[in-house]
């Protein structure tokens, strides 16, 4: 498998701003729907042969507190994602990660408004 690394930075800014626990619960129920939502991107964009990618997409989420994991089960699942030098890369869960993380930011910024 592929390794993905990033850093976030204004994590202390962002401990400051959740300062209540409606706030953390707030992020907690952003976390998990997001998760979800994104999931099912990833299960629409999957291209389909036998239909185990697609399964294994749905089975792989994890959700604790604020952090959710998506990581699809079948032994070929980067493959797909990636390519190889016989196959061309088809994207599934890259566009299903940018669209749920642009709307998971702007729930963000709501919730430290409120």
């Amino acid at each position: 498998m592929a390794d993905f690394t990033f850093h976030l930075e204004g994590i202390a800014d962002l401990e400051k701003a959740l300062n209540s626990d409606k706030k953390v619960k707030a992020v907690e129920k952003a976390v998990k729907y997001h998760g979800s939502k994104m999931t099912q991107d990833a299960m629409r964009l999957a291209p389909v042969k036998t239909g185990y990618l697609k399964a294994t997409i749905g089975a792989g989420l994890k959700i604790e507190g604020m952090r959710a994991t998506l990581e699809p089960f079948a032994h070929y699942a980067a493959y797909v994602e990636l390519g190889t030098r016989f196959m061309g890369a088809q994207p599934y869960l890259h566009p299903a990660w940018v669209k749920a993380s642009y709307e998971f930011n702007n729930d963000i910024a709501r919730i430290i408004r409120e």
